[in-house]
């Protein structure tokens, strides 16, 4: 009956990190695990980490380990040699609850953030080596051993994670998408229905498809290259981006045109933020405000939207309603605020965002993307952004 127990704890805690490695490995997002919720800031902290590799990768292959070795002495075998499996499952389940323990304490003393994947597997390592010593009890020399390995095996996981140096500068990364053969988003925009241009273009791949006309834009949107900046007005990284990406727009000398696309790290207008973080308040509302400023004042967009990014400190609603007001007069003010159709915009963007898709085209913010590369993440420096740009429009042509 123990052992059963163990068993199925073992499957639950294998399936658990065999998922989380999965989703490591091929940058896949994880279920539930939004942006900037709790659960993604967990999965992508430098304490995600061992060496090179991800920490589920060290717990796949304690469970697979303990649960290969279990199996074994579930079969016809004799009894000394089931004896001896069940102390190897008696130090691995020890190795993986003093781990365990070291990472619980990681997340509600150093990241004071939890990751619900993540303590689901601590649980089960809890569990199971409570069950696993009930079930193959050690002599004192073994119990002995059992937690002398167990101690070497924690102080060499730590030892993997904090003698690491970290690494330079922020960290992005850059997918390049295969062509598709067919439209698979068309995203709308309230404006197509009003506007006299229209300019459909294509993005990720051709398999996005957005009216440059019916979307906030920096430059020309008849400009020959055009990207897409999935942001946030209150995102340190993205306010990074946004400086790189107007020294691109220079040195492309008019040729790229720039489709803002606001995403707001807040769970009043997107679902996948499950909580928000103080920092990220007034994101919805400043989102809202520059929709609706390009739509009333599409030639007065650029230099709101770079306000909007100016100084050290993040602008609050109300200081940008204050900006509006001395601008612009209350009245304009006040049907800025009610109009409603910047949701509208912010769900399409939800759409491109969507972690559910077969193949979402990003997992972090802020987004780039192109015709066929997508840029996310943090930017420490223009070749970063620069890079995938040649690679879609050739290099900026040389000026003389």
């Amino acid at each position: 009956m123990l052992r059963s127990a163990l068993l199925a704890v073992l499957i639950v805690g294998l399936a658990l990190c065999g998922y989380l490695t999965y989703a490591s490995l091929t940058a896949s997002p994880v279920a539930g695990c939004g942006f900037h919720s709790s659960c993604h800031d967990v999965l992508t902290s430098e304490w995600s980490k061992w060496f090179t590799l991800p920490v589920s990768v060290v717990g796949f292959a304690l469970y697979a380990s303990a649960l290969g070795i279990l199996v074994m002495t579930l079969c016809p075998i004799p009894e000394e040699t089931r004896q001896q499996g069940g102390q190897f499952v008696v130090i691995l389940m020890t190795l993986a609850a003093a781990s365990a323990v070291w990472f619980i304490g990681i997340q509600a003393g150093v990241l004071g953030k939890f990751c619900p994947y993540c303590m689901a597997a601590h649980a089960c390592s809890l569990i199971a080596v409570v069950l696993a010593w009930i079930a193959f009890p050690p002599q004192v020399r073994q119990a002995t051993a059992a937690g002398v390995a167990s101690f070497l095996g924690l102080v060499l996981l730590v030892f993997g994670q904090v003698a690491m140096p970290e690494p330079e500068g922020p960290r992005n990364a850059v997918i390049q998408l295969e062509q598709r053969l067919k439209v698979e988003l068309r995203l709308k925009s309230p404006e197509e229905e009003t506007t006299e241009n229209s300019r459909p273009y294509l993005f990720a791949g051709d398999s996005v498809e957005i009216d440059t006309y019916a979307w906030p834009i920096l430059g020309d949107p008849e400009a020959e290259f055009v990207v897409i900046d999935v942001m946030d007005y209150t995102c340190d990284y993205c306010r990074d981006a946004s400086h790189f990406l107007d020294e691109a727009r220079k040195q492309y000398d008019g040729k790229l045109a720039v489709i803002v696309m606001p995403l707001p790290l807040s769970h009043h207008c997107n679902a996948y933020v499950p909580e928000t973080e103080p920092e990220h308040e007034s994101a919805c509302q400043l989102a809202y405000l520059a929709i609706n400023l390009w739509r009333n004042k599409p030639e007065d967009f650029d230099e709101f939207h770079h306000w909007l990014f100016a100084g050290d400190e993040f602008h609050t609603q109300e200081e940008t309603l204050a900006y509006l007001d001395q601008k612009y007069g209350s009245e304009f003010v006040d049907k800025l605020i009610q109009d409603d159709a910047p949701a509208q915009f912010i769900d399409e963007a939800l759409r491109l965002a969507d972690p559910e898709r077969p193949k979402p085209l990003f997992g972090l913010m802020p987004a780039i993307i192109g015709k066929t590369q997508v840029s996310e993440g943090a930017f420490s420096q223009l070749e970063e952004i620069m890079q995938p740009f040649a690679v879609d429009f050739g290099p900026p042509a040389t000026k003389k």
